[in-house]
C-alpha cells in the first residue's frame, strides 16, 4: 500500500502545469475517431486521452504526438 501511495505522489509531480497545457490543446486539436463530429476533448474518447497524456508524459512534442495519430487513424 505504501508503494502505491508512493506511486501516486510521484505521478502528481510529473503531471506539470505545462503537460496539462499541452495535453488539453491536443485533446481539442485531435478528431474523435469514433464519429468524426467533435475532437476528443469534446467527445472524451478515454483510450485517446490515455495515449495523449502517456506520450505527453514522454516527452513527446505536439507534433510528434499528432503525427503518431495521423499515422494510425490517417488525416481529418
Amino acid at each position: 500500500m505504501k508503494y502505491l501511495w508512493t506511486l501516486f505522489f510521484f505521478t502528481l509531480l510529473i503531471a506539470s502545469p505545462a503537460n496539462e497545457d499541452l495535453i488539453i490543446n491536443l485533446e481539442q486539436s485531435l478528431m474523435a475517431p469514433c464519429c468524426w463530429s467533435g475532437t476528443v476533448f469534446d467527445h472524451g474518447n478515454k483510450e485517446m486521452e490515455t495515449d495523449i497524456r502517456t506520450m505527453v508524459e514522454e516527452g513527446k512534442t505536439k507534433q510528434e504526438v499528432l503525427d503518431n495519430f495521423v499515422q494510425v487513424y490517417g488525416e481529418r
